[in-house]
C-alpha cells in the first residue's frame, strides 16, 4: 500500500569497549521503545515512533496523489507537502529519543556513560535508512577528603546529539558569581555517591533508570544556581516542576554535588516554611515522609485540603503538579498516612491557635 519502505538497522559498536552484550541490550530496548506509545500527540494521545511512521507513509502517499492530480503548485499540494516535511522530522526526532532513552537510562555515573550517533541516509529519498553507532565511556573517578574521610567522587557527563556524544560537563564559574573566587573560567562538576543514595531514597517512585536520566538531563539544563544559609543550590527539575534540590560544593578545582533535598525538607527555603506554617519540626517531618517523592504523587486536594493549601502557601505547588502517571505503582497505603498527618497538623495548629487566644486573654 504505502510507497515508503523505512529500514532501520540495528546499532553498531561505536568503539572497541562496548560489548556484545551490551550492544544486544540497546538494541532489544530500543526496538521496545520504538513501539511503545510515548510522545504525546493531538489530544494529549500518547503514540509510538512506529505510529508516526505509517502515518508519515500514509501522508505521504496522499501527498503524491495530489501532485499527480492537481501538479506541484496546487495551494493544497503544497500544504499538503510541508505537513509531510513536519511529519517527517517530528518522526525523525521521535527515533532517536526512543534511542536516547535507552542510553540515559543505562549511563550511570558510577559505572559508564553511553553517546549514540544517529543519521539517516540517503536524506530526503523515499527509501530512507536509519543508522547508528553506539559509544561507551568508563567515569572518571577520584578520591577527595571530605569531612575527614577519603571518598570518592565521580565526573558527570551529558550526552550530546554531536561528536564526541559524551561530553564531560564543566560550569561556567560566571555562574557562581560571588561565590567562586579563583581564576578557573570553568569548573569541573562531580557527584559524591551520597548523592545519588539520597536520590533514590527520597525520589522513591523513581526507578534507577529515571534516577541516572534525571542526574544527566538535569546537569545539562542546569537551572540557575540559588543561594540559601549561605549554601548554594542547584534546582532539580521534573517536567517543567522543581521537586529538590542538588546542595554544592566549590572545591578546589572543581564543583561537587554533595546531596540531594526534596523540596519539602528542611534546609530549603520551601521546606523551611512549610515547617514555619504546619508546626512541624524536622522529626516530624520524617515520621510522616515529607522527605519521600511518594508522599505528595496521590494527594487529593478534595481530601486533604489542609494539607494542599499548606503546600500552596509554602511555595510547594510543584509537587501537587508531578505527573501521576510518571510511574506505575499503588499508593492506597500512602493515602492513609495522608490522612493521618492531616489531623496531626490541624490539631497542631489549633493547640497553636488556643494558646495565642489564652496569651491574649491574660
Amino acid at each position: 500500500m504505502f510507497l515508503i519502505n523505512f529500514r532501520i538497522k540495528n546499532p553498531v559498536a561505536g568503539n572497541t569497549t562496548l560489548t556484545p552484550k551490551e550492544l544486544k541490550y540497546i538494541t532489544d530496548s530500543f526496538k521496545k521503545n520504538y513501539r511503545e506509545p510515548f510522545f504525546n500527540g493531538p489530544d494529549n494521545v500518547k503514540i509510538s515512533a512506529y505510529q508516526l511512521q505509517l502515518f508519515y507513509s500514509y501522508l505521504y502517499v496522499i501527498n503524491d496523489d495530489a501532485i499527480k492530480r492537481y501538479g506541484k503548485e496546487d495551494e493544497y499540494t503544497i500544504y499538503s507537502k510541508d505537513t509531510v516535511d513536519i511529519l517527517f522530522k517530528s518522526y525523525y526526532e521521535q527515533t532517536y529519543i526512543a534511542f536516547l532513552r535507552v542510553i540515559l537510562r543505562i549511563s550511570n555515573p558510577m559505572q559508564k556513560y553511553y553517546g549514540v550517533k544517529f543519521d539517516i541516509y540517503p536524506s530526503g529519498k523515499i527509501k530512507p535508512e536509519f543508522f547508528s553507532e553506539i559509544y561507551v565511556s568508563k567515569t572518571k573517578k577520584r578520591m577527595v577528603e571530605l569531612d575527614g574521610k577519603m571518598r570518592p567522587i565521580y565526573r558527570m557527563a551529558s550526552i550530546e546529539v554531536i561528536e564526541p556524544y559524551i561530553h564531560w560537563q564543566t560550569v561556567d564559574t560566571c555562574l557562581l558569581k560571588e561565590h567562586y573566587n579563583g581564576d578557573q573560567k570553568e569548573l569541573k562538576l562531580y557527584i559524591q555517591f551520597h548523592t545519588i543514595i539520597r536520590m533514590k531514597e527520597r525520589l522513591d517512585i523513581l526507578d534507577q533508570g529515571d534516577i541516572n536520566q534525571l542526574l544527566i538531563e538535569g546537569i545539562k539544563k542546569m537551572e540557575p544556581f540559588e543561594v540559601y544559609k549561605n549554601h548554594l543550590l542547584l534546582p532539580v527539575v521534573i517536567a517543567n516542576k522543581k521537586i529538590g534540590y542538588w546542595l554544592v560544593s566549590i572545591i578546589e578545582d572543581y564543583l561537587l554535588l554533595r546531596t540531594f533535598l526534596l523540596i519539602s525538607q528542611n534546609n530549603t527555603p520551601e521546606g523551611d516554611k512549610l515547617q514555619e506554617l504546619s508546626g512541624l519540626i524536622k522529626e516530624d517531618m520524617k515520621y510522616w515522609q515529607m522527605d519521600r517523592l511518594s508522599t505528595f504523587i496521590e494527594l487529593n486536594k478534595e481530601e486533604n485540603p489542609i494539607l494542599t493549601q499548606l503546600l500552596k502557601d509554602a511555595g510547594l505547588e510543584s509537587l501537587l503538579q508531578i505527573d501521576k502517571n510518571l510511574v506505575e505503582m499503588d499508593l492506597a497505603e500512602n493515602q492513609n498516612n495522608l490522612e493521618g498527618l492531616e489531623k496531626y497538623i490541624q490539631q497542631g495548629l489549633q493547640a497553636i491557635k488556643g494558646y495565642n487566644e489564652e496569651e491574649i486573654q491574660h
